[in-house]
Formats: structure tokens, C-alpha cells, sequence
């Protein structure tokens, strides 16, 4: 005879949970880990992003508004050693609010911006989610710097908020 098991979840979040974890154990069984690429606009900067992000993010800071001439940037926080960058990079050295060094890394050429990583995260880099090739796998889920969005502004339900930042 056949067993037939039929599993019953309680929210649409426990399914979501539970294939989760078993396609990043199907992963690690696998041994093959995801890969994502990406470049600048004209194409002498690009780079593999080897495995997935810790967080993917809005920043909604005055210095990523005045940066880059929008409400908020889009980034995949991750481990700078996940990111393999092609190409020579130019970087723009400058101070966030904790007073702490911070570097914006983005191409010499058509002065796309790449990455961002600062003394406030050691280890850490966030990278411009834009630069992707595939932008369609983009799923903010993290707010930060939320005191200063733009009062027109609402992050979707579900997203943790973060008020402010040490940068």
C-alpha cells in the first residue's frame, strides 16, 4: 500500500517558511549555492554575487536621497568575500552620521555605483540592487532610515522598520 501524507498550514507565512528551508537544504545538499550577476551601465565593471543576501533593503537617509536623486536606494545587504567585482573600480571616501568612514564603489567610466561599505559595518557591503542583471528577483524587505522617508512614502505591510542606522 501507499501512505499518502498531506501537510496543513497554518498561515500562508508557516508554507512559505517551510519551502524555505527545504530548498535551501535541497541547496546545500546540491552543493551548488545561487548566483547572481550584475554590471555598471557600460559594462567595464561587472561582478558574481555567490549565494543569497542576508537582507534586502531600502534606505531612506538624506546622504542616499541627495546620492542618488530619488527617495530612497535599493540594496542587497551581504558578505563583502560574496561579491567577486571584475573591472577597476573608482571610490568616493566620505563620513555617515556616526562619523565613521563610508566608501561608495562604482565604476570609473560611467560612474555607476556598485557597492557602498563602511567602518560602521565591518565585513559588510551593500550592493546597489539596480546593477543587477535580473532586477525582477528584487524583494525589499527591510526599511532603514524610515524617520527620514518621504512623507508620500508607506512601506508595504510585513517589512521590518528600522527608524535609524549607525553608518
Amino acid at each position: 500500500t501507499t501512505e499518502t501524507t498531506t501537510t496543513h498550514y497554518k498561515t500562508r507565512s508557516d508554507m512559505e517558511t517551510i519551502k524555505s528551508v527545504v530548498g535551501h537544504v535541497g541547496e546545500m545538499i546540491s552543493g551548488s549555492p545561487k548566483t547572481f550577476e550584475g554590471r555598471c551601465n557600460c559594462g567595464k565593471m561587472s561582478y558574481v554575487v555567490n549565494g543569497e543576501p542576508e537582507k534586502q533593503m531600502a534606505c531612506h537617509c538624506t546622504s542616499c536621497q541627495a546620492e542618488s536623486g530619488t527617495a530612497f536606494t535599493v540594496s542587497w545587504e551581504m558578505k563583502k568575500g560574496a561579491l567577486d567585482l571584475t573591472g577597476k573600480p573608482a571610490i568616493h571616501e566620505t563620513r555617515g552620521s556616526s562619523g565613521k568612514k563610508k566608501w561608495y564603489v562604482f565604476c570609473n567610466q560611467c560612474g555607476c555605483q556598485i557597492y557602498t561599505e563602511s567602518e560602521a559595518h565591518p565585513g559588510m557591503i551593500h550592493l546597489r540592487a539596480g546593477s543587477l542583471d535580473d532586477t525582477s528577483i528584487i524583494k525589499v524587505d527591510t526599511h532603514i532610515w524610515y524617520k527620514s522617508k518621504q512623507p508620500w512614502f508607506d512601506a508595504p505591510k510585513g517589512s521590518t522598520i528600522i527608524m535609524e542606522q549607525t553608518a
